[in-house]
C-alpha cells in the first residue's frame, strides 16, 4: 500500500510557464523511489509542491495524498503539523538550510519538541542519539557545534538526522549529494540507507545522476520538461531504457572518452614544473590577531611536471589542497617554499612586467561560472575585456569575440545576453571562451563541471576534449571527479591532506591504483548499471581528513585507511612513525607511476 500518492500534479509559476505538467508517482512504505532528470526538468518543483513550500505566486493543481489524506489546499498552519513529523525533507545545501546562530543539537531538539511533548533534556538526548545514528563521531560534542564548524558531509548528516527525528512516513531528499565529493557522497547515501532501515520511512531521492539511484533505489522515475517520461524498477529501466531521453542521461553519466587521448611524449618540453611547493596559512590568537598559534598546512611539499599538450589531473577530496596549489601557480611569484617554473622561467625571479606578459599564456576556468562572470556586462564585453586589456584594437577584439563564441559552441545571440540569461552549461562555455581569448599555452581548470548536471557536464567535457586536441594546450585539471579524470587526463596526481600520495599515467592510476586512498576514490564513484553497482566490492572511507593545522605523525591517511586497520601492532608502527616517501610502484620502472605508502596495493589488488 502506498504512503504517498501524487496524481496529475501541475505547477504554474506564471501564465504559460509550467514547471510540472501532470506528473504522478506512488511510494510504498520502506521503498526508495529515485526521481532523475537534468536541471530544469521539474524535480525540485515537484518536491516543493508535495511539501507545500512553493512561493505564493505558484499555482498547484492535482492531488497529493499522504497516508490517504489530501495535502493540497490545506493551510500553511495545517501543513506545518505534517512537515517534520509525517513528511520530511533533506535539502540540497545544508549550510543554507541550517540556522547559523544555533547549535546543530539545539536545531534537532527543536524539531523533536515541535511535534512531541517531551522535556528539553529528553529532546537533547534524542538529538545526540540521532547524530550517533547517522555516523557523526563524538555525537555529544558535535551536538554543541554550529553549522559552520562542520564539514559539508557532516552538515548533510545533520540534515538527515533532523529529517528522521520524528520517524516520518516519507523523506524527500533533494539532490542530497550534488555538492559533495564522491567519497562523501557514498557516505551520505549509506547514512540514508541506515536512516531508512531505522525508521522504515519511504524515501524519494531526487538527483540528476543515474549512478546515484542505481545502487540505492527500488524504482526510478525519469522527468523531462516537467513531465514524467518513464518509470519502472531500477534494474529494468536503467539497463533497458524505453525513451531516447533516458538513453541520453545514461550516456552522459558515462566516464568514457569520446576519442582516445594520444600518449604523452617525454621529449616534449615542460610547460609547468612544480617542486617541493609549500603553502602554510598562519593561525593567530586573540581579537587583534597579534600572536601566531600555529599554521594550516594546506600544501606541504608537492611536486609534478606538465609537458606541452599534456593534461595532468590533480585529484582529491575537498580540503586536500588542490585549489590552493592552483592559486599558488596563478600568483606567478615566489612561493612560500619550493619552486614553480612556467615555460622554463622560475616565478621567483619574475618582475611585474614579466608577470603581465606571462599571464597571456596562463589562464584559468573557475568552478562557478556565475560568480566568476561580471553580472553587469554582456557576454561580448566579458570576452573582449582580456583582449583590450592586453592592447588589442577594438575592431580586432570584436572579430575575435565572434570567433570565440563559435569556437565554444554558442550562438551569436548569446553574445548579447547577460550571464543570468544563460544556463549553467552556457555560462561555463563563456568562462572557457574567456580563458581561451588570449590563446594560452597553459589552461588551469578548477572543478570546471562540478556545478553542472550530467547532460551539461557531458557537453562541457566534450568541448574541453575537442579544444585541447585542436589547440594543443597543456592543462592542469583540479577535480574530485574520477569520471572527469578518465575523460580528459594523461597524468593523474592524487592529493591527500596537502601531500601527493600517488602520481602516474591516468590508465595506470585509475586502472590499477597502488594507494588505498586512490582505490577508495574509485570505489566511491557510482555506476549507472544497477547490477554492477549493487554487486561490486567497495570500501567506504570513514571519518574526515585530519586537521591540517595539526596533522598526525607518520602517514596522514592511516586514521581512515582500511589497510592500516587490518595490520598487526608491529606492522602498523611504520605507518604511525614514518611519513612515507614517494617511490616507484614497480621497481625498475622509474618515476612514471609512484606511490607514497608503506603498504601499497599489489597489482590488481583491491583494498580490504
Amino acid at each position: 500500500m502506498s504512503v504517498l500518492r501524487v496524481t496529475d500534479l501541475t505547477v504554474r509559476y506564471a501564465p504559460g510557464v509550467r514547471a510540472v505538467q501532470g506528473a504522478g508517482l506512488t511510494v510504498a512504505a520502506g521503498e526508495v523511489l529515485g526521481v532523475v532528470g537534468e536541471s530544469g526538468s521539474g524535480k525540485t518543483a515537484l518536491a516543493l509542491a508535495v511539501m507545500g513550500l512553493l512561493p505564493d505566486d505558484a499555482r498547484v493543481t492535482g492531488s497529493v495524498r499522504l497516508r490517504g489524506r489530501e495535502l493540497l489546499g490545506r493551510s500553511d498552519a495545517e501543513l506545518s503539523r505534517v512537515r517534520g513529523k509525517d513528511l520530511a525533507m533533506v535539502f540540497q545545501d545544508p549550510l543554507s538550510a541550517l540556522t547559523p546562530v544555533h547549535t546543530v543539537g539545539d536545531q534537532i531538539a527543536e524539531t523533536v519538541r515541535i511535534h512531541a511533548r517531551v522535556s528539553r533534556a529528553a529532546a537533547r538526548a534524542r538529538a545526540v542519539a540521532l547524530l550517533d545514528l547517522v555516523g557523526i563521531p563524538g555525537a555529544q560534542r558535535r551536538a554543541r557545534a554550529y553549522p559552520h564548524e562542520l564539514s559539508g558531509g557532516m552538515r548533510q548528516r545533520v540534515m538527515i538526522a533532523m529529517a528522521i527525528a520524528n520517524d516520518p512516513a516519507v523523506v524527500i531528499a533533494d539532490e542530497p549529494t550534488a555538492a559533495l565529493d564522491a567519497t562523501v557522497q557514498a557516505q551520505v547515501l549509506d547514512v540514508l540507507r541506515v536512516a531508512k532501515e531505522a525508521t522504515g520511512a519511504a524515501i524519494v531521492l531526487i538527483t540528476h545522476d543515474p549512478g546515484v539511484v542505481a545502487g540505492f533505489s527500488d524504482r526510478v522515475m525519469v522527468m523531462h520538461a516537467g513531465r514524467s517520461v518513464e518509470s519502472g524498477p531500477v534494474e529494468e529501466l536503467l539497463r533497458r531504457p524505453g525513451t531516447p531521453y533516458t538513453n541520453e542521461l545514461l550516456r552522459a553519466s558515462s566516464p568514457a572518452r569520446e576519442s582516445p587521448v594520444p600518449p604523452s611524449r617525454p621529449e616534449r618540453p615542460a610547460v609547468l614544473d612544480v617542486d617541493g611547493l609549500v603553502r602554510h596559512h598562519a593561525l593567530y590568537k586573540g581579537p587583534l590577531r597579534l600572536r601566531q598559534a600555529g599554521s594550516v598546512r594546506a600544501v606541504d611539499g608537492i611536486g609534478f611536471r606538465i609537458r606541452e599538450g599534456e593534461t595532468l589531473a590533480l585529484v582529491g577530496e575537498s580540503g586536500s589542497g588542490k585549489t590552493t596549489t592552483l592559486m599558488e601557480i596563478l600568483r606567478l611569484s615566489r612561493p612560500q617554499g619550493g619552486r614553480v617554473a612556467l615555460f622554463g622561467r622560475d616565478t621567483a625571479t619574475l618582475r611585474a612586467s614579466d608577470r603581465k606578459a606571462l599571464r597571456r599564456d596562463v589562464q584559468v576556468v573557475f568552478q562557478d561560472p556565475f560568480s566568476s562572470l561580471n553580472p553587469r556586462m554582456r557576454v561580448a564585453d566579458i570576452l573582449a575585456e582580456p583582449l583590450t586589456a592586453h592592447g588589442m584594437p577594438t575592431s580586432r577584439a570584436r572579430a575575435r569575440v565572434e570567433a570565440l563564441v563559435e569556437l565554444v559552441g554558442l550562438e551569436p545571440a548569446h553574445a548579447r545576453r547577460y550571464p543570468h540569461a544563460l544556463s549553467g552549461g552556457q555560462r561555463q562555455r563563456v568562462g572557457i571562451a574567456r580563458a581561451l581569448a588570449l590563446e594560452p599555452r597553459l589552461l588551469l581548470l578548477d572543478e570546471p563541471v562540478a556545478a553542472l548536471d550530467v547532460i551539461a557536464r557531458a557537453e562541457v567535457l566534450g568541448l574541453l576534449e575537442r579544444l585541447r586536441e585542436r589547440l594543443g594546450m597543456a592543462c592542469l585539471l583540479v577535480t574530485h571527479d574520477i569520471g572527469v579524470v578518465r575523460r580528459l587526463a594523461d597524468q593523474v596526481a592524487v592529493m591527500y591532506a596537502g601531500r601527493l600520495v600517488e602520481i602516474g599515467p591516468a590508465d595506470g592510476v585509475c586502472g590499477d591504483p597502488a594507494h588505498p586512498y586512490t582505490r577508495a576514490l574509485l570505489d566511491a564513484v557510482p555506476l549507472a548499471d544497477p547490477c554492477l553497482e549493487q554487486r561490486r566490492p567497495r570500501v567506504f572511507l570513514r571519518g574526515d581528513p585530519p586537521d591540517p593545522a595539526s596533522p598526525p605523525a607518520g602517514c596522514r591517511f592511516r586514521s581512515r585507511c582500511p589497510r592500516y586497520a587490518m595490520l598487526t601492532a608491529a606492522e602498523g608502527v611504520l605507518c604511525e612513525e614514518d611519513d612515507p616517501e614517494s617511490r616507484p610502484v614497480r621497481p625498475g620502472e622509474g618515476a612514471g607511476h609512484s606511490v607514497a605508502c608503506h603498504h601499497p596495493l599489489a597489482e590488481g589488488e583491491s583494498a580490504p
